[in-house]
């Protein structure tokens, strides 16, 4: 469509259109739809960001499932301080921009995306018991898993 457009007026107008790739976006299935954190709204997106996003998830949808190794698209490396001994678990948070790693010491900390740099830490933690969810304004909260023998003996 993209390519007719610069030959048709008619597919031109159309694509020009915002609620065209907002009904676009709208229909991406699961496995194709761009990660976006939950605190933005796609309402809110203009028609070149919406255009976008639907273009670059179309064409990562086609990158991954052509026969043949998986091409990366994005590359991102985040180095983390490690000390000796130490592992860790962690999960990226929507939107790629930051990073929840717990260590089997039982800290928690959130790195930013690619620098490492942490932006606050928690402790203790059991050890990878803990889960985020993404607030509309883009806070994260951020809890905890406990057991009760852990609250028994004392560590909180």
């Amino acid at each position: 469509v993209c390519f007719l457009s610069q030959t048709c007026k008619y597919f031109h107008s159309i694509i020009s259109n915002r609620v065209f790739w907002l009904y676009r976006l709208h229909a991406l299935e699961q496995d194709r739809a761009p990660n976006l954190p939950h605190h933005i709204s796609i309402s809110t997106l203009s028609m070149s960001k919406l255009r976008s996003l639907v273009i670059h998830a179309h064409r990562r949808y086609h990158n991954c499932t052509r026969p043949g190794p998986v091409r990366p698209t994005k590359e991102i490396t985040v180095h983390i301080k490690q000390p000796p001994g130490r592992s860790y678990c962690w999960e990226l948070l929507p939107g790629g921009e930051l990073l929840l790693v717990c260590w089997n010491t039982g800290l928690l900390q959130c790195l930013k995306v690619p620098s490492g740099e942490c932006i606050w830490e928690h402790a203790p933690v059991p050890k990878g018991q803990f889960g985020y969810e993404m607030q509309a304004n883009g806070d994260v909260h951020v809890f905890m898993v406990s057991d009760p023998e852990s609250i028994d003996n004392g560590i909180r």
